[in-house]
Formats: C-alpha cells, sequence, structure tokens
C-alpha cells in the first residue's frame, strides 16, 4: 500500500508541476532587420541586444576577464 500511495503522490506532483509551467508565458518576440537599432532598449545591463540572423533581437550578456 505504501509504494501505491508514493505513486499516486509522484504523480499529482508531477501533473501540479506540468500544469504550472503550462501557464507560463513569455514577452512577444522582437524582430529586427539586419541592424540593432530597433534592438535597442530592450536589454538591461549588464547585457546588450543584439540581431540574430534569423531577425529575432536576443540579449546577450558580456563577460569581461577579472583582472588580478
Amino acid at each position: 500500500m505504501s509504494k501505491f500511495l508514493k505513486f499516486i503522490y509522484v504523480i499529482i506532483i508531477l501533473s501540479f508541476l506540468f500544469y504550472v509551467e503550462r501557464g507560463v508565458s513569455s514577452a512577444s518576440p522582437f524582430y529586427c532587420v539586419d541592424d540593432d537599432y530597433f534592438c535597442f532598449g530592450l536589454c538591461l545591463p549588464p547585457m546588450i541586444d543584439h540581431c540574430t540572423l534569423r531577425g529575432q533581437c536576443i540579449c546577450i550578456t558580456i563577460s569581461t576577464e577579472v583582472e588580478s
């Protein structure tokens, strides 16, 4: 009986997690044409905006080396 209850518990938790994740939505994508002007102001620092080859704006994190 204990194994059966654990199985039911796991099924309930996984179905709940799937339901919660399914409801998450993101912002609508921004599209650009060959330059970064259309992506201007999209990202927060320390990220920069970039126009991909597919014509979609993305945010990229620029990492710098730490001087010792």
